[in-house]
């Protein structure tokens, strides 16, 4: 059985465990002329491990395709990483993906909710807008302005869809004080506005209890 997990956003193992440590200790092993095979990285599996990897694939056979499971599973994950394997094995088997910029990429996914735009964030780093920009695109690939728009909406999206926050206090949350502006903002990203994301996931609802209803009767 193959398991794959697709992370978008990789910072943390756990709170107290971040990427840049990961780095460090890959830096280390680096220095010390650790081997390490060559184009991926390999841990002998632990027996937890294979414990949690049978429980999701019985969760996939049984239909489950719920994201925020999987999200809180890709998290245990990482917990079990800590957990069971040393800094340096974990470090081995992520050192494809650690580099110089990975203390810069593990700042803006963290703390991107606490700026309202480039500026504020490049001023945080004590980076001029541009040294900022040149630095982020390195990093991820693309504009700041861009990545964080994107990220933004989707935040937006995941509040509106998979919690029960008025919408008033969501666009509150992130930044928009006049409900029109953060109208249009979800009509351009999201392709709906915020009430007919609320609906979606009202009329979501809905059918799981009328299929609990179903089930209920027998």
């Amino acid at each position: 059985t193959l398991v794959v997990f697709r992370i978008e956003e990789m910072t943390q193992l756990c709170d107290s465990f971040s990427m840049e440590k990961l780095y460090k200790a890959h830096a280390g092993a680096t220095d010390n002329h650790t081997p390490q095979t060559p184009g991926f990285g390999v841990l002998e599996i632990h027996t937890r491990i294979w414990n949690f990897l049978d429980e999701i694939s019985e969760r996939l056979a049984d239909g489950i395709k719920c994201n925020i499971y999987f999200d809180l599973k890709i998290r245990e994950f990482f917990f079990l990483l800590k957990a069971y394997y040393t800094t340096q094995e974990v470090a081995g088997f992520f050192y494809l993906i650690l580099s110089d910029d990975t203390a810069f990429s593990e700042y803006v996914r963290l703390h991107r909710h606490k700026f309202r735009n480039v500026e504020e964030m490049a001023n945080s780093m004590h980076m001029t807008p541009r040294q900022f920009g040149t630095r982020f695109k390195k990093a991820f690939n693309q504009t700041p302005y861009k990545w964080m728009k994107e990220a933004r909406a989707k935040l937006i999206r995941k509040q509106l869809i998979n919690t029960h926050k008025p919408v008033k206090l969501i666009a509150l949350e992130n930044g928009f004080s006049d409900m029109a502006h953060f109208t249009k903002f979800c009509k351009k990203e999201l392709g709906k506005t915020p009430t007919q994301l609320k609906e979606d996931i009202s009329l979501s609802e809905e059918g799981i209890d009328n299929r609990n209803d179903i089930f209920d009767k027998g």
